[in-house]
């Protein structure tokens, strides 16, 4: 979703921008903000999912080693 920007708003160079009468559109992207939160969101993702592939590869083979054991118990 983009906006416009008032024909008297000021722009990065302080002056606004203006073609056939009509204020240039200024795209999501160029806001900061919107770029920080993206990218921290992303970040968060990503470690939820490598953490939780790391737990459960841990919980999966402590599993596999107790029964292995429990099976050495019972013919031993």
């Amino acid at each position: 979703m983009s906006f416009i920007l008032p024909p008297d708003a000021p722009t990065s160079s302080g002056k606004s921008e203006v073609s056939n009468g009509r204020p240039l559109r200024q795209s999501r992207w160029s806001k900061l903000s919107y770029r920080l939160t993206i990218l921290i969101a992303t970040l968060l993702a990503l470690s939820a999912v490598v953490t939780t592939t790391f737990a459960v590869r841990s919980v999966q083979n402590a599993m596999y080693d107790q029964t292995i054991q429990s099976m050495e118990n019972v013919h031993a």
